[in-house]
């Protein structure tokens, strides 16, 4: 068994941002808005581009709460740890 377990919060934060970049850059949508057909098939087409640029735009917003939630969970962690280890008269070694 490990003496020790170890987070690397600074490579978390980094990775959190990075995939905060990459969600923030995925901009689904068209240039060309096509509000009205009336050819069934593409009716049928806009409807489902609709729906699917609906739902990416709720994961991203379900996506950033968890970052959010990840992001607050690291913290608390370290914050603990920090804690317990000053209770236990151990030294850290992290930030």
């Amino acid at each position: 068994m490990a003496n020790e377990i170890n987070i690397k919060f600074n490579e978390l934060r980094k990775n959190i941002e990075n995939v905060r970049s990459v969600l923030s850059n995925l901009k689904p949508g068209t240039e060309t808005e096509f509000d009205q057909t009336n050819i069934e098939v593409f009716v049928q087409d806009l409807e489902m581009t609709k729906q699917s640029i609906t739902m990416i735009h709720q994961y991203q917003t379900l996506l950033n709460s968890d970052l959010d939630t990840l992001v607050h969970v690291g913290e608390r962690m370290q914050a603990t740890d920090k804690q317990l280890a000053n209770e236990m008269g151990v030294e850290t070694n992290g930030p």
